[in-house]
């Protein structure tokens, strides 16, 4: 569903581009040089602007999420200081929070290296 809905908003971009440089063509003088070359253009500046808003949007989709996901760490490691920093909490529950803490260290640590192939092999 995700993936029509952006070759839906991608197919109106280009289309609207496209569009647009007819309707100032058609609103020219018929003898402008310009007229001419963006009748001729308008199918092609169509599809680049088709592609260069799918591109956009996918860059965008990856910036956001990778912002959510570091506000969601940032939010986890504030939350495992305040109950490693509170007197009320029990030694037991503390180092239950610093045992899961180190696993999600490790993890993220794994990730990074796992990316770190991955883009070497490509």
């Amino acid at each position: 569903m995700e993936h029509s809905k952006k070759n839906i908003e991608a197919g109106i971009a280009g289309g609207s581009s496209g569009t647009l440089l007819v309707a100032l063509a058609e609103n020219l003088d018929p003898d402008h040089w310009f007229t001419s070359w963006a009748l001729i253009l308008a199918p092609w500046l169509s599809l680049v602007c088709a592609a260069l808003w799918k591109k956009l949007v996918e860059v965008y989709n990856k910036w956001s999420l990778k912002k959510t996901i570091n506000k969601e760490i940032e939010k986890a490691r504030a939350h495992i200081d305040k109950i490693l920093n509170d007197p009320n909490i029990s030694d037991q529950t503390k180092n239950e929070v610093k045992s899961a803490q180190e696993d999600f260290i490790k993890e993220q640590v794994n990730v990074l290296l796992s990316n770190i192939t991955k883009k070497q092999s490509q």
